[in-house]
This record gives C-alpha cells, structure tokens and sequence, in this order.
C-alpha cells in the first residue's frame, strides 16, 4: 500500500525457451510528508490524503486509476511514498459531523518534500426558491417532481477541477419552493 504502480516492461518468450538474467529492482522512491489541520489549525484524524500522477484515464467507478492515497494518523500527519520526481497536486479531504466533505488542495508540491500543511475549507451552501415563469408559486405537488442539480459549468473549469473536480449536487425543494444546496465550492454552476 502507498506505492505506485511501475511503467510495463515488454518481454518476450518463444513456446520451449528458457530466460534468465531478468533482475527486478525495487526503489523506494520519494514522499511527500504533512499534516491537515481544519481552519483553527487543529488535526484532522483520518482525512484521506491523496495525489494524482498525471494520468487521466478513469475506472469504472469515475475514479483516476493513476491516484494514491492514504489516510492520516492521531496527529493529522500523513506520509505519501513511492513518488517519482515530479510536482504534484496533494488534495485532502474529511466529513465533519452535520456538515458536507470538507476539502483542500496544494499546488506544485515536489516529491521530497516534508512540512505541507494542508488546511480543509468548509464548504458552502446556495439557497433560493423555485416558482414559475410567472413568478407564481408552484402548484401543489410539483416539487416532488422535480429534481433539482447543480453542475458546475464545465468539468475542465480550471479553476474547480484543480481545487476539487466537477461537482454535481442535488437539492429538495420544498413545497413552498424554497431549497438549499450544501457541499458547494467556490465555481460557475
């Protein structure tokens, strides 16, 4: 756990032959060392700490397959290894009790770094009222066929993708019209 998978070595072996003088080499490989604290500065227990490795493609669950993540210890710490060289995005994430994921990310952090203090931001809420064209109230029982979702304007909007993905969030409304949306961050919906 923690390490990242190798680049595929091609080898070839003809039906009946033997190959010899195939040696594997194991590196250790570079870290990243930190901590993510909430907004007072005190530990956060259990964040999920992660970094992407530059690859895009995706499982079958909309995940990047080219991840790592670990969680961090009592003290908020936590300790990414078997990185390659390079600059990495380092994004943390936590539930907090009656409140949306709370989530941060950091910039450009070298592999070989230690002292990264990743502060989580809570998330927002947008709140408004349906009613019709008209400016009419909804007639009675038409909220419950509604669905409404909030989607971010573009999945590739530089500015959410980089700090937390494409976002989607849905909302009840309620009979007189009225709705909130919680988990919401900073972007055009």
């Amino acid at each position: 756990d923690g390490f990242l998978a190798p680049e595929p070595m091609e080898l070839e072996l003809n039906e009946g032959s033997s190959t010899t003088g195939i040696n594997f080499v194991l590196t250790d490989g570079l870290s990243i060392r930190g901590r993510v604290v909430w907004p007072d500065d005190e530990p956060v227990v259990g964040a999920s700490v992660g970094v992407e490795t530059g690859g895009v493609s995706t499982n079958r669950w909309g995940r990047n397959r080219d991840q790592l993540w670990v969680d961090t210890d009592e003290d908020g710490s936590f300790l990414l290894t078997g990185l390659k060289q390079n600059d990495y995005r380092v994004k943390a994430n936590a539930d907090a009790e009656g409140s949306p994921r709370w989530r941060g990310v950091i910039e450009g952090v070298a592999s070989g770094t230690s002292g990264v203090i990743i502060k989580l931001e809570e998330p927002g809420s947008i709140k408004g009222r349906l009613m019709m064209s008209s400016g009419a109230p909804l007639p009675e029982g038409l909220e419950d066929l509604v669905n409404l979702r909030l989607s971010t304007v573009s999945e590739s909007d530089a500015a959410v993708k980089s700090k937390h993905g494409a976002l989607s969030l849905n909302a009840e409304v309620e009979a007189d019209g009225s709705f909130e949306v919680k988990g919401a961050y900073p972007a055009e919906y």
